[in-house]
C-alpha cells in the first residue's frame, strides 16, 4: 500500500477570520472537535493491535503535522483554517486505517 501525503493549503476567505481560534484547548478538552471531525484514537489503537502503525502508511510529514495540529489543538486552540485541515487528516487517517485493516484481514 502506498504511503500518503496530503497538502495543507490555506482555503480561501478573509485572513483575519483564518487567524480566529475557533476551537479552544478547553474546547478540545471537553472533547469537542470541528464539524466533519472523525475520531481516529480507537482505530489507531485497534491498527497498533494488528501490527498496523501510521510510519507504514504515511509519509513522515503527514505524521507530523498531525502532530502538530492535536497539540496546537490542546495548548493554543486552532484557527478555522486549522480546523478544516484536522478534520481533513482525520477524514484520511480513518479512510486509510480502515481499508488497511480491511485489505489486511478480508479472505
Amino acid at each position: 500500500m502506498p504511503k500518503i501525503f496530503e497538502g495543507s493549503p490555506l482555503q480561501e476567505g478573509d485572513e483575519r477570520e483564518k487567524q480566529r481560534i475557533v476551537i479552544t484547548p478547553e474546547d478540545w478538552q471537553q472533547g469537542k472537535r470541528p464539524e466533519g471531525y472523525q475520531k481516529t484514537s480507537e482505530l489507531v489503537r485497534m491498527a497498533h493491535r494488528h501490527g498496523l502503525h501510521l510510519r507504514d502508511l504515511f509519509e513522515e510529514s503527514f505524521i507530523s503535522r498531525q502532530n502538530i495540529l492535536v497539540k496546537k489543538a490542546e495548548t493554543r486552540g486552532l484557527t478555522e483554517a486549522e480546523a478544516d485541515e484536522i478534520v481533513r487528516v482525520s477524514k484520511t487517517v480513518y479512510q486509510t486505517l480502515d481499508e488497511a485493516l480491511e485489505h489486511r484481514y478480508t479472505p
